[in-house]
């Protein structure tokens, strides 16, 4: 990645799409840059994200787990056991 690149992904990662079109007109951005950008902006996209669905479905899935099994297992303690 080079600098130009991560410097806009930095400043455009807030941006909604027509304020990231005028900073790209604005700076007369060259499309294999923009492109790149984009495709990082892609991923940035938080729950949005394939990325970020597929944290929110391990995670549901890992809480309805541990509320099946914690039924049958007991007390649980989280941290040190201290006496």
């Amino acid at each position: 990645m080079t600098e130009e690149v991560r410097r806009l992904f930095v400043e455009l990662a807030d941006l909604g799409p027509e304020a990231r079109q005028r900073v790209y007109d604005e700076r007369d951005t060259p499309g294999g840059i923009r492109r790149e950008v984009e495709s990082l902006l892609g991923f940035d996209g938080g729950g949005e994200s394939f990325t970020g669905e597929v944290a929110l479905a391990a995670a549901e899935f890992a809480n309805a787990r541990e509320l099946r099994e914690s039924d049958d297992a007991g007390p649980r303690r989280i941290g040190p056991l201290h006496d």
